[in-house]
């Protein structure tokens, strides 16, 4: 293993998107054959160790994918190994060592082309042998990844300064699907591998069989988001965490059915206060990570309804001195939501079932809050997930980007600081 492993800003990188508890987990990709894509020998060796260093037990080889086109089709398509030194037809290659897995990390000729020669034909392989394929996806404005339309494209990200701020790195695309730390070194080509080892990580824990529409969907509802909501050019969806190692979230090789909100949690505009995933508020025993979203007051009205965002059944109607009044409704077998902070204990008694849209409180502040809000969870199979692109798909308005909820945040952590010294 390389630097990747003993680097501090490869550490930390792991530590932030949860690989290193994947690692100590033992997950370690065990019956796995990865094949890197890559031109260079020198720069392919610090691709390969990135997969190596997270995935010790898979098998990883390296070399270079060909084709040649005809007619706006490809006519033949081959792989040539530097491990095996063979040359072969890409189909023969991948039945012969039992690949699952491609990472690609050269460029090509800049295009806004989704539907190429090549990104049909790798559509087609990723489904025959079910592939899990990523990409970088460029440095530059004139060069980008040759395989984009197929395979899953991923942006580079660093933290700035060794500061807690993550910068993006390259162009925006709105091709680009997701973002990952670049390791110890410069370009999108180091972010990709990092990903792909974190699919392998999935099909070593959950089985070969999960499809990467699978994985895909995954990485989306465990991202941590940058930019703007949703998915954005700089970014893609964001930078996928490794969830629970014991969460079960994949059924016959198919990630578990996403749910569909119905309502908005409260009667009002939709005002995020703060995000899903690691913060530092200052406040003295609040969480440093966030299982949910907090959602701020309506100012035009007095108070503010706590609603269900989907039909369900009152499971739970609490105290708790931290979150201090709590309901939680579940939806079915694997969902769940909960609602925190209401102002008072809840006239919806347990076993109650509720409508999307029912009201089952009033926002307030009870338990350790700074003010009135409502702390809002989404639970899949008891694991807390980022609720924020559910809730993009039925808000009336965001009155906050990302970026501006961050800054407020490090505000209030500075004004608590200098309380603290009055």
């Amino acid at each position: 293993m390389g630097l990747f492993l003993t680097d501090p800003r490869c550490i930390r990188q792991r530590a932030f998107v949860n690989v290193n508890a994947w690692m100590d987990a033992g997950i370690a990709g065990k019956g796995l054959t990865i094949f890197h894509d890559d031109i260079d020998k020198t720069h392919s060796e610090c691709c390969v160790d990135i997969i190596r260093t997270i995935l010790p037990a898979a098998r990883v080889l390296s070399g270079s994918i060909s084709y040649k086109t005809e007619n706006h089709e490809v006519t033949e398509c081959t792989i040539a190994c530097r491990e095996t030194g063979e040359r072969m037809a890409f189909s023969d290659f991948i039945e012969k060592y039992d690949v699952s897995q491609i990472n690609n990390s050269t460029s090509g000729r800049a295009s806004d082309d989704l539907d190429t020669p090549i990104a049909r034909y790798m559509r087609a392989m990723i489904e025959k042998y079910n592939l899990f394929c990523t990409g970088s996806a460029g440095n530059s404005e004139s060069k980008n990844n040759k395989f984009k339309g197929a395979f899953v494209m991923v942006s580079g990200v660093y933290f700035f300064k060794d500061t807690d701020e993550i910068r993006d790195y390259g162009p925006a695309w709105d091709f680009i699907d997701f973002s990952m730390f670049m390791t110890f070194q410069t370009g999108t080509s180091f972010a990709a591998p990092f990903l792909n080892a974190m699919g392998g990580l999935l099909r070593s824990r959950y089985g070969r069989d999960i499809t990467q529409d699978a994985i895909y969907k995954y990485f989306k509802n465990h991202c941590y988001h940058l930019g703007n909501p949703g998915k954005n050019p700089e970014y893609g969806w964001g930078i996928p965490i490794m969830g629970d190692v014991n969460e079960e979230c994949f059924k016959g090789g198919d990630s578990v059915e996403d749910i569909v909100f119905n309502s908005l949690p409260i009667n009002g505009p939709l005002r995020i206060t703060s995000l899903f995933g690691k913060r530092d508020t200052g406040i003295s025993g609040a969480s440093t990570y966030h299982n949910g979203v907090d959602l701020g007051r309506d100012l035009s009205k007095p108070e503010t309804r706590v609603l269900s965002v989907k039909d369900g059944i009152v499971s739970a109607n609490f105290w708790n001195d931290l979150r201090g009044w709590v309901v939680v409704v579940r939806h079915d077998d694997i969902y769940s939501t909960l609602y925190q902070h209401l102002k008072e204990k809840s006239p919806v008694l347990m076993g109650t079932k509720v409508a999307a849209g029912d009201e089952i409180g009033i926002m307030g502040e009870t338990g350790n809050s700074a003010g009135v809000h409502l702390h809002f969870e989404l639970h899949r199979n008891d694991n807390p997930i980022d609720p924020l692109l559910y809730l993009e798909s039925v808000k009336e308005e965001i009155d906050m980007t990302e970026q501006q909820v961050r800054e407020l945040n490090r505000v209030i952590s500075r004004c608590w600081d200098k309380m603290q010294l009055l």
